[in-house]
């Protein structure tokens, strides 16, 4: 497996030298960019893990917000996207998996709510035709980790906690970047499954970058290592 690595790692740095990258013109329009369209449905599945995970430990309050962001900040962006690429939109289940925490519904109901929106939104990730390859959702994911970066970064400044919010946040991205990998079909001693296996490595060293859901008021963690690791997986990215 170690010869694997240094296989991808070699092809990342041929890449490099060799100018073989993504253009710095990058279509942003989730309509026709599949990589802004998984991005953004992943940011949502990341406010809405983070929002069910508050409300399965009681913090219910920091829940409602976090479920209420989807729709607020995300879904509207969405839904010309969602005519364009053919699939019926999930705004029913959303608003029902709100509904359901603000109404301080049972675990159950909660539950049930949740993972029939985490199916509907599978559903719609299907909508990216390049959606089954690697090298898209390592893309995604290196997005996903950037994304939570910056929101660390506004969560936690200089060490103090000065935004919960964000600070959540980060953590929702990181663990729903943590599943798009885990979901990447991969033969076993593939390029796709050693790549995974190091993906996922590199990012289970960023625990300790959230000591709990609701973060003390001192966090001791340099988050430039979630800029590197972001940056590796990108990387890799291109080696697929």
């Amino acid at each position: 497996m170690l010869s694997h690595v240094r296989a991808l790692v070699l092809g990342v740095a041929i890449l490099a030298i060799t100018g073989c990258s993504t253009s710095t013109e990058k279509a942003t329009d989730p309509a026709i960019d599949d990589l802004a369209y998984l991005t953004q449905l992943g940011l949502m599945r990341g406010h809405l893990f983070v929002g069910k995970a508050l409300y399965d430990e009681g913090f219910r309050a920091a829940s409602k917000t976090h479920m209420k962001h989807p729709k607020s900040e995300l879904y509207a962006s969405l839904e010309p996207a969602f005519v364009a690429r053919g699939h019926v939109d999930f705004a029913s289940e959303l608003e029902q998996l709100a509904s359901a925490v603000e109404d301080d519904q049972s675990p159950i109901v909660v539950n049930e709510a949740y993972q029939q929106l985490v199916y509907a939104i599978s559903v719609a990730e299907q909508g990216a035709p390049s959606y089954t390859l690697a090298s898209m959702q390592f893309q995604r994911v290196a997005e996903l980790l950037r994304t939570a970066y910056d929101e660390y970064n506004e969560g936690i400044v200089d060490g103090v906690t000065t935004m919960p919010h964000e600070y959540q946040d980060a953590y929702g991205f990181t663990e729903v970047a943590k599943q798009i990998l885990k979901s990447i079909s991969a033969e076993a001693g593939s390029a796709e499954n050693v790549a995974v296996d190091h993906a996922l490595q590199q990012i289970n060293t960023l625990k300790t970058a959230w000591p709990g859901l609701v973060p003390p008021s001192h966090v001791s963690f340099d988050s430039e290592h979630m800029a590197r690791i972001a940056a590796e997986i990108e990387g890799m990215s291109k080696a697929l």
